[in-house]
């Protein structure tokens, strides 16, 4: 549960870094 709760997080999270980074 923890595994799978980190992963779905990791993904949005760098997503919305990135995106950031870009504008």
């Amino acid at each position: 549960m923890q595994g799978n709760n980190m992963q779905g997080k990791e993904i949005p999270a760098a997503a919305g870094v990135q995106t950031a980074v870009s504008n």
